[in-house]
């Protein structure tokens, strides 16, 4: 690590020399050179954001335990999903990264020095997870950014000479050795989470699979008998159908959800993904299953 953080810094460095002597060399104005090498170092990094907690959040600090970690464990996934398929966009990576941010930030605004937290020392390290994987994920950003739009093909003049400059080869060994630190980071905080859920919400995460049927018809009924179990549970659900995402205790998301899939059902059979705890997504496998049966008998 330490490596990539010394490659990143004399690239910067270089970067800025190239800059200033290309300005000069256009008759631009510049201010008397005051980058210097050794002043990139790194910086200090808060551990813990304050905050206030309000009595209510105090109150539902369990849920939200519950829901953090749930969302936590989705991400962690996803982004490991990303890294073994190796089908990481500039999109992709920023959707991951956003995603990693709500849940520290939702941390921080009701959990961060609460009582639980004080009690439980794994809630503090949960944090420090959902942190290293989101600030290693900035840094893969903007690193994919730059590879993507200045390094990779020679095809402009600046191009050209950014090449020169910085090696493109090695920023691209730099960004799969962070995505796998990243990953491991994720995946670990992934145990955590898992064991959380469980303490806290008596909740074991399962993923069931759902083939739709070609020909059938999606609508308010078989959405509802989706959302009824998670309803009556108060566990948080995911769906996924044909790469979205959508809560499953929302009957209008999941409706257009579906509606969005409507015409590849009319040709072909259709997987649907349900994640959360494993009694309520098989209840309701089970629910929506027979909401289909139903209307093929009509």
């Amino acid at each position: 690590m330490q490596k990539t953080i010394k490659f990143c810094n004399l690239s910067l460095v270089k970067l800025y020399k190239a800059l200033r002597e290309e300005a000069l060399s256009l008759g631009v104005k510049v201010s008397p050179p005051r980058l210097k090498e050794e002043e990139f170092v790194e910086g200090e990094a808060q551990e813990c954001l304050p905050q206030n907690i309000d009595e209510i959040y105090c109150l539902v600090e369990g849920e939200k335990i519950t829901e953090v970690t749930f969302q936590y464990v989705d991400a962690a996934e996803k982004l490991s999903e990303l890294v073994e398929k190796n089908t990481l966009t500039e999109d992709r990576i920023e959707e991951v990264m956003s995603t990693f941010h709500r849940i520290q930030s939702k941390y921080d605004s009701y959990i961060s020095g609460g009582k639980e937290e004080k009690k439980d020392k794994r809630i503090s390290l949960f944090r420090g997870y959902t942190s290293i994987s989101l600030h290693l994920l900035e840094v893969i950003f903007y690193l994919f950014h730059f590879y993507e739009r200045h390094a990779r093909e020679e095809i402009s003049e600046v191009k050209r000479k950014i090449s020169e400059i910085i090696d493109a080869g090695e920023v691209n060994k730099k960004i799969i050795l962070l995505l796998n630190y990243a990953k491991w980071y994720a995946l670990e905080g992934n145990k955590l989470a898992r064991k959380l859920l469980k303490d806290y919400a008596d909740v074991t995460l399962a993923r069931e699979k759902v083939i739709i049927p070609k020909g059938s018809i999606l609508h308010l009924r078989p959405a509802s008998a989706l959302v009824e179990p998670v309803i009556q549970s108060t566990s948080p659900v995911l769906l996924e159908i044909d790469g979205k995402r959508v809560r499953a205790n929302s009957v209008l998301e999941i409706i257009a959800a579906m509606g969005e899939v409507a015409d590849k059902i009319e040709e072909n059979d259709v997987e649907m993904v349900l994640q959360g705890d494993q009694k309520v997504v098989r209840k309701m496998k089970e629910n929506f299953l027979s909401k289909i049966v139903d209307q093929s008998k009509v």
